[in-house]
């Protein structure tokens, strides 16, 4: 259809440029003012205006002409289209093509539809000769004021309405269809042609609202598809004279907002007038869930927000205390089991300190105060133990038995404030030690002790008549009264004390004891009755690896029974199955243990630890669930004998586990303060708005959310801080 619509004007264009000189066809219209710039006509209720050409020189032959009309459009740029109807040709064109003009009058119609509005429609009538310049007369077509008597009226010039967008889908608004009554305002003529068009539009969400995308209209009950078509080709929608007709309007697919249009109702015999025209106002808003999801949403933003900073402000705080504990002298002392245990402490509480979802604070922070009290403890102890080396050997070893008697007390896992002053009181009584003053007083009453104490508990009896006499004569001088005048006199008592109870400890294994009688006969020095019970005990423990009786034993956890739990330390100890040889000073004091560690969690080996011990225990933690195999390798003079692995399993951590960054009243406070925020937000924001829905009524709602998040937030700050009222006695 465009392309025909081109077709005159191409046409013009060709037979311009085929002879540019050429004279016009003498071809004349017989319409009033046919000869002037624009011919103007009046559109009769038929709709047929009839005209003739005039040929004021037949030609001969007769020429052949093309009849061209092009479409009418008014100023608002509606649009119709006139057909022709030439006599013999009873065929409405609106182009006809090979007319030949043999006769002076050719008879014509013009047939032109139901103009839409009152305003005039403007197009051309374009005839052509072959080899001529074409002939063109401009036409205005207005409706005929014999038509014009009727005046269309609206029964209601305003319709507002307030809708809520579905809540799962859906095109419309529930509710949203409401209805305008159309009458002819004398009642005394029919109405044809009904349409409607946006007049103007006020306001409109992004300014954007179009008639036939929002809104659906039915007159008197039937879909009306094309309500708002003005070419002229609607159907042909009639109010007769008297009656009236209903027009349901559905607003659809329209955004949350305020929208205020006019439309204006026409009818192709209507005249215009301000009672056609109906202000829309719809105030549109999202439903419930919206608002509601973006208060939700605000609050756990804000809740998660500041838990993450909370737990970042936590975990600079956690690791400057790590800092603050760690002490260089730490990886130099020996690596007992209270030592060992504040190594693990700080490095795991280092580790955990770096999780992006920190948990556990308060459990961190209880073995982080068991640590500091360790580490004050140890501290003593270290500079005790540094004292104590600069005394004489026996004096020196008598110290450090002491020493290592009370530290071999200290349970880890158990240490407070009350049990760290138990023992700094016995720590403060070894300080006897170092005095020169108090030393040789304080060094023979406990000579004495451990003397009496032995000589009590052995019985010569027990032992073989030929051996007896070695056993005696370490008794008889431990039971002499008389004390020795110097502090040689006393460590040489103290050497007897030591040769009895090796010899003692070992009476019920034949051949150690054998041979250990058989060098005390000879009187050697002490030192030789160490380093052969030392080598005894260590051939006995190379035995105890061969004869598998060298075990691994698993491991009991500081915090409690099995399960064992992931970030619990777990002890793991040595033992070679004779409870005798495991109370030797070999076993627990002059041996090194060389441990390895290694987790898999079902996937693959994702850690892997090797350290080394002076006591035959270690303590061990992993990071997560598992299963973690633990082996070990015992060295004496660099012969090392192996133990056999064990596996044990390793359960998810109850107290480390995401679940634990959230209280139980932190969680409750939480749900309060989103019932809150839902409640006052939809009331206060969404309850009086009925156009609510836009970029700026949700981020207002978020920020109310949040707002009350830390409301809630700065109380529990508030109530935490508040000092408590003093007690008056």
């Amino acid at each position: 259809m465009k392309l025909f619509r081109l077709l005159p004007l191409l046409a013009i264009g060709q037979y311009a440029w085929a002879s540019p000189a050429a004279e016009s066809p003498s071809f004349t219209l017989d319409l009033v003012g046919g000869d002037a710039p624009e011919i103007t006509l009046s559109v009769p209720k038929s709709g047929r205006i009839p005209f003739t050409i005039l040929q004021s020189k037949p030609a001969d032959p007769a020429p052949a002409i093309d009849l061209w009309l092009t479409q009418f459009s008014d100023d608002q740029g509606s649009l119709v289209q006139p057909t022709l109807v030439i006599a013999g040709i009873p065929e409405a064109r609106t182009e006809h093509h090979g007319i030949v003009a043999s006769a002076a009058v050719i008879a014509a119609q013009l047939s032109a539809p139901n103009l839409p509005t009152a305003g005039k429609y403007r197009g051309s009538l374009v005839l052509t000769v072959a080899g001529k310049e074409p002939k063109i007369w401009r036409i205005a077509l207005s409706r005929s004021a014999i038509r014009q008597v009727g005046t269309l009226v609206i029964d209601r010039k305003m319709v507002p309405l307030e809708l809520k967008l579905p809540w799962f889908g859906g095109d419309a608004c529930a509710g949203s269809t409401f209805t305008v009554r159309l009458r002819e305002k004398s009642g005394a003529w029919d109405l044809h042609g009904i349409t409607v068009r946006l007049e103007s539009t006020a306001a409109a969400p992004g300014g954007r609202f179009d008639l036939e995308q929002n809104l659906a209209f039915e007159f008197n009950g039937q879909l009306a598809a094309d309500f708002t078509r003005t070419s002229g080709t609607a159907p042909d929608r009639t109010i007769e004279a008297g009656k009236t007709a209903a027009v349901a309007i559905t607003p659809h697919d329209l955004e949350a907002g305020e929208y205020n249009v006019t439309l204006r109702f026409a009818a192709t015999d209507s005249i215009q007038d301000d009672d056609q025209k109906l202000n829309l106002v719809l105030r549109v808003r999202d439903p419930e869930w919206k608002p509601v999801l973006v208060l939700l949403l605000g609050l756990f933003v804000s809740a998660i927000a500041t838990k993450l900073i909370g737990h970042q402000r936590s975990r600079y705080t956690l690791q400057k205390r790590v800092l603050d504990l760690h002490r260089a002298w730490l990886s130099t002392e020996p690596s007992i089991l209270p030592v060992i245990w504040v190594r693990s402490t700080l490095l795991q509480s280092m580790e955990l300190s770096r999780r992006k979802w920190l948990t556990g604070l308060d459990v961190i922070d209880g073995r982080l105060n068991k640590a500091a009290i360790l580490i004050e403890l140890l501290d003593r102890v270290r500079k005790l133990r540094t004292s104590c080396d600069k005394l004489e050997p026996l004096v020196s070893v008598r110290a450090r038995a002491a020493i290592n008697h009370i530290v071999g007390q200290i349970e880890p896992h158990a240490i407070d404030d009350a049990s760290a002053a138990q023992f700094r009181a016995k720590l403060v009584e070894l300080e006897g030690w170092i005095d020169p003053n108090r030393r040789p007083e304080f060094y023979w009453a406990q000579v004495k002790l451990i003397s009496a104490d032995l000589v009590q508990l052995v019985n010569a009896g027990d032992i073989a008549q030929d051996q007896r006499p070695v056993v005696q004569s370490l008794i008889d001088k431990l039971e002499d009264p008389a004390e020795p005048k110097d502090m040689n006199g006393r460590m040489a008592r103290e050497g007897d004390y030591a040769r009895l109870k090796i010899l003692w400890e070992r009476r019920r294994i034949k051949d150690d004891f054998d041979k250990l009688v058989a060098l005390q006969e000879k009187k050697p020095p002490l030192d030789e009755i160490f380093d052969l019970a030392d080598t005894l005990a260590w051939d006995r423990i190379r035995q105890a690896g061969e004869g598998s009786r060298l075990k691994i034993l698993p491991p009991r956890s500081m915090g409690g029974p099995d399960p064992l739990e992931a970030y619990k330390p777990l002890v793991f100890s040595v033992a070679t199955g004779d409870a005798q040889l495991d109370k030797t000073y070999l076993f627990s004091h002059g041996l090194k243990f060389k441990w390895s560690c290694q987790r898999d969690n079902g996937s693959g080996t994702i850690r892997h630890s090797e350290f080394e011990t002076d006591v035959p225990e270690m303590i061990e933690y992993t990071e997560g669930p598992g299963k973690l195999t633990v082996s070990v390798e015992i060295h004496w003079k660099g012969e090392p004998v192996k133990a056999p692995e064990i596996d044990v399993s390793i359960a998810p951590s109850a107290d480390f586990a995401w679940q634990k960054g959230v209280g139980r009243v932190e969680l409750f406070s939480l749900l309060l303060a989103g019932a809150v925020a839902v409640a006052t937000g939809l009331a206060t924001f969404y309850g009086k708005n009925p156009s609510f829905g836009s970029y700026q009524d949700y981020f207002t709602l978020f920020m109310w959310a949040a707002g009350i998040d830390q409301t809630k937030n700065a109380l529990q700050l508030l109530q935490t801080y508040a000092a408590p009222s003093p007690k008056v006695p």
